[in-house]
C-alpha cells in the first residue's frame, strides 16, 4: 500500500509477520523520505527486549487498548493533549 502511495497519519507494526518482519519493515520505510515522516507504533510480545526500537511509542501485548489508542490520537494530533 505504500508503495502505491497510500499515505497513512499512524501505522500500527507488529513485529512478528509474515513475508517482511517488522524490523526489516521500520528500515525500509526510515529510509523512504514519504513513510519516514509516518509515526510507526510498535505492538509486540517482545517490546521488553527491543529498548533501543525507533518507533513513535512501543508497547507489549497483551495490549492495553486506552494507551494504544492516546498514543494513536497523539500521533495523529500531536498539537492536541492526549
Amino acid at each position: 500500500q505504500l508503495d502505491s502511495g497510500y499515505r497513512p497519519n499512524v501505522i500500527l507494526l507488529d513485529l512478528m509477520m509474515p513475508v517482511m518482519n517488522g524490523h526489516d519493515f521500520l528500515d525500509r520505510c526510515r529510509r523512504d523520505p514519504f513513510c519516514a515522516r509516518i509515526p510507526v507504533i510498535v505492538l509486540s510480545a517482545a517490546a521488553d527486549r527491543m529498548p533501543d526500537i525507533a518507533a513513535a511509542a512501543v508497547f507489549q501485548k497483551p495490549l492495553d487498548f486506552e494507551s494504544v489508542l492516546a498514543a494513536v490520537r497523539h500521533s495523529c494530533h500531536p498539537e492536541e493533549e492526549a
